[in-house]
């Protein structure tokens, strides 16, 4: 198997003058991709006329383009994955562009882009598959921005618990496999993050954020109807504040970390995400990337597929792997520490000596 590498010579993506440009929403499952889709209404960008319909969990519309929903959801099948795992895809031998559902992506591409200015579209399964879509819009022609939705991990566990009775860890590690997907895939591109409840509190100046960020011009009468009409403080559903995040002990601590980076992402505009911070997170999770992934390999066996599917065994055999590897982390650590108190104590020793 290819060793997991962090920023791998394909994914440094640059921006291209005179292409045109698409707008990619990424984020978690109940992690406020629609809220953020919606918006780009208002920045002249279209969503297409073939969406989902609204449901009990999202009254205002999912915003997902079927087309796209359709494509993404064979695509994970086809790389043995499904949306409830958090590993990364592992890409077919070849690349991309040997894989024959990659023509009918960049035709689905040039189709819903040839008669709009700007198309956009989302789809929380999209951060995960990247790694193809990526190669999709340049054989299109196309250049990638990506609005990046931000909600606490926390929220959308709790929220993924309340439609699909999974478990809180479930949520959590689902989390974090979708955020690094987007911190590793989008570098380098044109991106925005936004965070979650910052959009519900001030649209006006988040719209201005995105905006500014992909070159847009926001149109002041949609924002006002998207502000008056869509948003309500009631789609916060108990939002935590990252210092709540922070203090939650059943949340893991890499968990935690990722989500502090986000946060400070989305509310500084200075900081783009390559910055060292974000290499650091990467690389520190880089095996755990590599566990998940391989774990996803298992569950793609049929009968354990099903298992998971059908009950919640499945997710329990990985939660308890996840803590594994955390206590493994934990005991790592300590034994790191105890060896710098070893080291101190040597030297406190050596030193009274020399008196």
């Amino acid at each position: 198997m290819a060793p997991f590498v962090i920023f791998p010579q394909e994914t440094r993506m640059t921006q291209s003058a005179g292409l045109k440009k698409i707008v990619v929403v990424l984020g978690m499952h109940r992690g406020g991709t629609s809220v953020l889709a919606r918006a780009l209404e208002a920045l002249g960008v279209s969503l297409g006329d073939n969406l989902l319909p609204a449901s009990a969990f999202n009254p205002r519309g999912h915003m997902e383009d079927i087309d796209f929903l359709d494509l993404d959801e064979r695509l994970l099948a086809a790389f043995g994955s499904a949306w409830f795992l958090p590993g990364e895809v592992t890409l077919p031998p070849g690349g991309p562009a040997a894989h024959p559902l990659f023509a009918e992506a960049v035709e689905l591409l040039r189709r819903k882009t040839e008669n709009v200015a700007v198309f956009g579209f989302k789809d929380p399964r999209f951060g995960r598959l990247l790694g193809f879509w990526r190669e999709a819009f340049t054989a299109a022609g196309l250049e990638a921005c990506y609005a990046v939705a931000v909600r606490d991990p926390v929220s959308v566990a709790e929220s993924l618990a309340r439609r699909d009775g999974t478990s809180l860890e479930f949520g959590y590690w689902l989390w974090l496999g979708g955020c690094l997907a987007c911190l590793r895939h989008t570098g380098g591109a044109r991106r925005v993050f936004v965070e979650y409840d910052r959009l519900l509190e001030r649209p006006a100046a988040e719209l201005a954020r995105l905006g500014a960020g992909f070159g847009f011009d926001v149109d002041p009468q949609a924002a006002a109807v998207y502000a008056r009409d869509f948003l309500s403080l009631d789609l916060r559903h108990g939002s935590l504040s990252s210092e709540a995040v922070a203090a939650r002990g059943d949340c893991p601590r890499i968990v935690r970390d990722a989500h502090a980076l986000l946060h400070d992402l989305a509310a500084r505009p200075d900081r783009s995400g390559d910055d060292a911070a974000v290499r650091e997170l990467l690389e520190r999770c880089a095996p755990l990337l590599e566990f998940l992934r391989l774990a996803d390999r298992l569950l793609a066996y049929p009968d354990v597929f099903a298992l998971a599917q059908g009950g919640p065994h499945g997710r329990d055999y990985r939660t308890a792997c996840l803590r594994l590897l955390e206590r493994n982390d934990a005991l790592e650590e300590s034994l790191a520490e105890a060896v710098a108190r070893e080291e101190v104590l040597r030297r406190d020793l050596e030193a009274a000596r020399r008196r």
